[in-house]
């Protein structure tokens, strides 16, 4: 299945134009969204990287401590 962009003799060169343009504004509008989930998500998987982190060194010091 392949996909063929083709501008008929009907068709108008400014329509395939907006086209383009709307197709762009969607992109950067999925990207804008991607970039806002990914700055608000990292530090909370950030901080529970630390906190498990933490866990894991309290837990090794309670078994050398015992």
């Amino acid at each position: 299945m392949s996909t063929k962009f083709e501008i008929n003799e009907g068709h108008d060169i400014k329509s395939f134009e907006n086209q383009r343009q709307y197709v762009r504004e969607q992109a950067k509008s999925n990207t804008d969204f991607f970039v806002g989930f990914l700055n608000t998500s990292l530090p909370i998987a950030e901080k529970r990287t630390i906190e498990a982190a933490a866990k894991n060194d309290i837990w090794k010091l309670k078994q050398e401590l015992a």
